[in-house]
């Protein structure tokens, strides 16, 4: 967890190359930050159903995560936990 780059610190330049163009313009220069990753996996549901012992049926929802490329990962800035 330590590795995640939620807790790593960048300096305002690296994030810049991170994060969309909208969201660099409201960096501070000097600044450290953060990393936190949206966008990383897309999650199908589906409803199947089970017999239960009495004969009747069980309905529960599956769900299965799928890891997306890293170029649709979404980078936002949050405050640096961590000094460098």
């Amino acid at each position: 967890m330590v590795l995640s780059d939620t807790y790593k610190p960048h300096t305002s330049e690296e994030a810049v190359g991170l994060v969309p163009p909208t969201v660099a313009a409201t960096l501070k220069n000097g600044e450290e930050y953060g990393i936190r990753w949206w966008n990383r996996s897309s999650q199908k549901s589906r409803q199947i159903s089970e017999p239960t012992q009495n004969g009747q049926r069980y309905y529960r929802q599956k769900i299965a995560y799928i890891p997306r490329h890293r170029e649709e990962w979404i980078a936002t800035p949050v405050p640096a936990f961590l000094a460098r």
